[in-house]
């Protein structure tokens, strides 16, 4: 795990933001719940569904810049290709699950 985080630390600091956006989709999708169960009589839009829809288009924005990435990375290195092909397997499977959770 060490050697991971000295060898490649921007596609590490780049997961951990991607993460951090997922997280924060799933975030923003509970408390839209939350407040539409509160206030029976708003919409999803008043409500901060614009947001939730945003933020979903930015998080595949960001999914399929990052997994190019990484696959150009896993295409051009000879040593880390390994690495490269395991971290879009964990990018897909990460935006799935989160759009399953949110959607």
């Amino acid at each position: 795990m060490e050697s991971i985080l000295w060898k490649h630390p921007i596609v590490v600091l780049f997961y951990v933001l991607y993460s951090w956006l997922c997280y924060g989709l799933i975030n923003s999708e509970f408390k839209l719940k939350t407040i539409i169960k509160q206030h029976t009589g708003i919409s999803s839009n008043a409500a901060g569904g614009e947001v939730v829809g945003q933020m979903s288009i930015l998080l595949a924005m960001v999914t399929i810049i990052f997994f190019v990435a990484s696959g150009c990375c896993a295409i051009g290195s000879k040593t880390e290709t390994k690495f490269y092909l395991w971290l879009c397997l964990v990018l897909v499977v990460q935006t799935f699950t989160v759009f399953k959770i949110a959607g």
